[in-house]
């Protein structure tokens, strides 16, 4: 007789770590080398990664699920782990290795998968992000002034813009050039606004004016996000 037969208490205890305590597999994961997909050319370089990674992993997601039903366990994410970008990239050090992120992101939303490691971190596919999928739409249509506003005002979502123009191919310098003078700006504000805030314990006139700067910073912010479709 086979010594490894369950009884029907273990198989009892099992169910019960299913469905009271959510015993679940957390991530299945392909490990898929990338090293031979270096190329000097950055695009054809970017398409032997996604061509690779669509081929190795086209029934990732397909065999989880499978294996879910047989075992009636659930997995929670199905992930692809690559070779570290940066060895790529340097094959191509004068281009911009955003495009193999954006080429990353386009392999992992064919496969179906939930994450993708390997460009600097393990990454969430930014299309899952309601409010990043926003932000790399209004970066498609932005302009140089709207970038300065954003970088002014106190009460926008910044990080996740920050992101988003870290992912396209907007100009650097014109990017830092408008972020710098637009935090400068807003700090510079909140230094008076700190200011008020002193003066007030002698003169309430200036407690009034730093709300008034304050309410007023708010309301432009949210007719800002408004505007742009950020909220």
């Amino acid at each position: 007789m086979n010594s490894t037969m369950f009884n029907a208490g273990d198989i009892l205890e099992t169910i019960r770590m299913i469905q009271d305590e959510c015993l679940d597999i957390r991530t299945t994961t392909m490990g898929i080398s990338l090293l031979d997909c270096i190329d000097p050319d950055i695009n054809k370089a970017c398409d032997k990664v996604y061509d690779k990674i669509t081929r190795k992993a086209e029934k990732l997601v397909e065999t989880g699920e499978k294996i879910e039903k047989e075992y009636g366990i659930p997995i929670i994410n199905k992930r692809i782990s690559v070779t570290p970008i940066a060895m790529l990239a340097a094959a191509c050090p004068k281009d911009n290795p955003v495009k193999f992120a954006k080429a990353l992101q386009r392999a992992a939303e064919t496969c179906g998968v939930n994450f993708v490691g390997g460009y600097s971190a393990l990454v969430h596919i930014a299309s899952r992000s309601p409010k990043l999928e926003k932000a790399q739409q209004w970066v498609n249509r932005f302009d140089t002034s709207s970038l300065f506003m954003l970088s002014l005002l106190p009460f926008t979502p910044t990080s996740f813009m920050h992101f988003a123009f870290g992912m396209s191919d907007f100009d650097e310098k014109r990017y830092l050039r408008a972020v710098l003078l637009g935090k400068g700006l807003m700090v510079a504000m909140m230094a008076v606004f700190g200011q008020s805030l002193v003066s007030s314990l002698k003169n309430p006139v200036y407690l009034v004016l730093a709300v008034l700067l304050w309410g007023g910073m708010y309301w432009v912010s949210k007719r800002f996000c408004r505007k742009h479709h950020l909220e």
